[in-house]
């Protein structure tokens, strides 16, 4: 019964380490931007940079790679958002 309990101890325990491991090399894939996208993510970057009121406490990582996820999702989102406007916009002319 205790062999059962460390068995799956250290099952649960290398399969978070295997995924750090995955995050850690899967980490510069996620910042690596080509220069087609640089300038529209810095600008989206500063909205939000300006866009936040409470700043972060100052012992919390700010670039953990689930907020860098979170972020580009909501930039993903917003450019979404952007392009059916515009599409919308240029149906609405063309009409």
């Amino acid at each position: 019964s205790l062999q059962v309990i460390i068995i799956i101890y250290l099952s649960v325990v290398g399969a978070l380490l295997l995924y750090m491991a995955f995050l850690v090399l899967v980490d510069p894939l996620i910042r690596k931007q080509d220069a087609y996208t640089q300038p529209l993510h810095n600008e989206e970057d500063n909205e939000d940079t300006r866009s936040l009121a409470v700043p972060a406490p100052a012992g919390a990582r700010a670039n953990t790679v689930l907020e860098r996820v979170e972020g580009a999702q909501q930039r993903w989102k917003r450019q979404v958002q952007e392009q059916r406007k515009t599409v919308f916009d240029r149906h609405k002319m063309l009409s």
